[in-house]
């Protein structure tokens, strides 16, 4: 039982992080929403606002509507003021949300990072893993339970025997110089 509440908190602690820092991101973009409805409501001057046009086919296709006055286009956020239709043009006067859209990329790097998805974080790990391998795993090195030995002698007593590792020796082996002795 015991062993089931520890692997829980240990799961618990290296979600958190994550899930934290998510929920953390989203509370801030309901902030953000919040300020910008509110300043859209109070009025905006038309220079600051963002003049987009688009056919209605192409706007159909390239924007990723997020709710009836909020939308994605070319990986930004924009909260649409005024909208004007005009034969098959469609014109939209738009708050640009750049710290909406700081936000949305920052989610988009948490969720990329806890997946794993991020090809050159991925890629970083696997030369970081193979380095440490190179590092404490030489090559040939094959896993020995242990290199001291506990056995018994013929009279019960204990003796304590050093194994050596499994290593080969060095090639070529050293060679022997013999000295003289001088009489």
């Amino acid at each position: 039982m015991k062993k089931k509440i520890i692997g829980i908190l240990l799961l618990l602690i290296l979600i958190a992080p994550v899930v934290l820092t998510y929920n953390w991101l989203q509370y801030q973009k309901s902030v953000v929403r919040k300020e910008t409805k509110k300043r859209i409501i109070e009025g905006l001057d038309k220079d600051e606002l963002v003049l987009l046009k688009f056919s209605i086919v192409s706007a159909q296709r390239e924007l990723k509507w997020k709710h009836s006055k909020e939308f994605e286009y070319k990986k930004q956020m924009y909260d649409v003021v005024e909208k004007k239709i005009e034969g098959d043009s469609i014109y939209y006067w738009c708050w640009w949300d750049h710290e909406e859209t700081k936000l949305e990329k920052q989610l988009e790097q948490l969720v990329a990072d806890a997946l794993g998805l991020d090809q050159q974080n991925r890629l970083k790990q696997k030369q970081l893993v193979n380095y440490f391998k190179l590092l404490f795993c030489p090559s040939g090195f094959e896993h020995q339970e242990s290199i001291v030995q506990i056995s018994e002698n013929y009279f019960g007593s204990q003796s304590v025997i050093y194994v050596a590792p499994l290593w080969p020796p060095p090639t070529p082996p050293p060679v022997l110089i013999k000295q003289f002795e001088m009489s």
